[in-house]
């Protein structure tokens, strides 16, 4: 198969903490006039983060555009990685998941080379949530691929929705970039209030850095059931390789099933 040229990589893992945890509150986001929303996109810490909390399970999501540095990163994460590559080339976007995670309890579905999404079950509550991992190519038709794979969706549904988005606006950009900003961000803006989601990403993260400037276009979104559960979504300053991109750590007050550990003869 094909090897990826470029690759936005999430890892999903999950761990369980014996130390209590106590993230440091973040401030809201203060509301903002927006013709083409009649609200704006809150950002919400989950009241679960202010307090303690004692063996506590978390999902937690890794987000890194690595770009033309996948190799070096992969050999710092993975001893010994086994990768499946689709066909296509051009593959933007794929998942790695811990394997102490039940695999009988997530899948996931490539639904193009810029949109894969994972569905994973909470055992105790007998729910899934969904999450799509997303680069978003100026000019392309894959936010309203987004819109209709999330539209296929159950009722009652809890969405994640994340990764490179190559835009600017006001509700999220940092402050030089707040003026400007073009119809492919109102499309994200109506994909935001039709399936009501809230941003996780604060307000102004710089997420993208180059020579001479930087920008805030690697974007967390989700329900609100979610969002209510969120313990932190931050830049992670301890996975760094030079990346022009940071990494975005994410975690939410949610069970997984750990998978069935396997024996071995002797």
């Amino acid at each position: 198969m094909e090897y990826i040229r470029r690759n936005l990589k999430s890892w999903i893992d999950a761990l369980r903490t014996e130390e209590s945890i106590n993230p440091e509150p973040v401030p809201t986001l203060s509301p903002t006039e927006n013709p083409r929303i009649q609200k704006p996109i809150p950002y919400r810490q989950s009241q679960h983060s202010l307090t303690p909390m004692l063996r506590h399970q978390e999902l937690r999501i890794l987000q890194y555009n690595v770009r033309k540095l996948r190799d070096i990163v992969l050999a710092s994460l993975f001893r010994n990685p086994q990768l499946t590559y689709l066909n296509d080339a051009a593959t933007r976007v794929c998942f790695y998941i811990n394997k102490r995670i039940n695999p009988g309890t997530w899948s996931v579905s490539h639904l193009s080379k810029d949109i894969t999404s994972l569905t994973i079950r909470n055992p105790s509550a007998g729910r899934n949530i969904h999450i799509f991992n997303v680069y978003n190519e100026v000019g392309t038709n894959t936010l309203s691929a987004l819109a209709d794979a999330i539209d296929r969706l159950e009722s009652h549904k809890e969405v994640m929705v994340l990764r490179d988005f190559n835009l600017h606006h006001p509700l999220w950009s940092a402050i030089r970039r707040r003026a400007s900003y073009g119809p492919s961000a109102r499309d994200l803006l109506t994909i935001v209030e039709d399936f009501q989601l809230q941003l996780l990403t604060v307000p102004g993260t710089t997420t993208h850095r180059w020579q001479g400037g930087e920008s805030t276009i690697d974007l967390t979104f989700a329900t609100e059931d979610l969002t209510l559960r969120l313990i932190h979504c931050r830049v992670d300053s301890s996975l760094d390789y030079n990346s022009d991109y940071l990494s975005i750590a994410v975690a939410i007050d949610w069970r997984w099933q750990p998978a069935i550990p396997n024996r071995k003869r002797i």
